[in-house]
């Protein structure tokens, strides 16, 4: 994979961070989360990413992140382009997922990626479907985050799900450590 950004203040900083315990990188599927600072006036007006070779067909594009509130007014609100096509549906880094089962949250664009914890009951884990892409060609994709609205330096992205239309979209669900859930 490769990351870009557009134009970087000194003190708003685009992070990889990783850890072999979970305390430095919230908890995130892997030990690992890039955090985003994002919005005008001097933070990065996007961030984007080329994927590894992915076959050509239609997928669902999911959006999965630690949510974050640097302050009661944060707002991180963003669209998502793949290959320059913008996605129907935008997110937004300090929204809570809803609550509901996992077929009323797929029904309404929302999952549970993460394996249930007991730090996880607040729903700071969401994943947001930004929309369907079909791929002419098996080839590396480019994915870029535009913010929209608001900004934050706190925006933790943990991954980024691309899902064939005909599988299941829930599972698996993820522990820290990168292991797969199938319940």
């Amino acid at each position: 994979m490769y990351w870009g950004w557009g134009s970087l203040a000194s003190t708003n900083i685009f992070t990889y961070s990783y850890s072999t315990s979970s305390s430095v990188s919230r908890y995130a599927v892997n030990n690992d989360v890039n955090q985003l600072p994002l919005g005008l006036p001097s933070r990065p007006i996007w961030w984007e990413m080329v994927t590894p070779p992915i076959v050509k067909g239609k997928y669902k594009i999911w959006m999965c992140y630690s949510r974050s509130k640097q302050s009661s007014s944060s707002n991180q609100l963003c669209q998502v382009s793949v290959n320059g096509e913008l996605m129907p549906r935008t997110f937004n880094f300090t929204e809570l997922r809803p609550k509901g089962s996992d077929a009323e949250l797929e029904a309404i664009g929302w999952k549970q990626y993460t394996e249930a914890r007991a730090y996880n009951t607040d729903s700071n884990y969401a994943g947001k479907l930004v929309g369907t892409y079909e791929f002419k060609t098996t080839q590396r994709q480019q994915i870029r985050i535009i913010p929209i609205s608001g900004t934050q330096n706190n925006n933790y992205l943990d991954m980024i799900h691309i899902i064939p239309i005909d599988d299941n979209q829930i599972l698996p669900r993820f522990a820290t450590d990168g292991t797969k859930k199938y319940n």
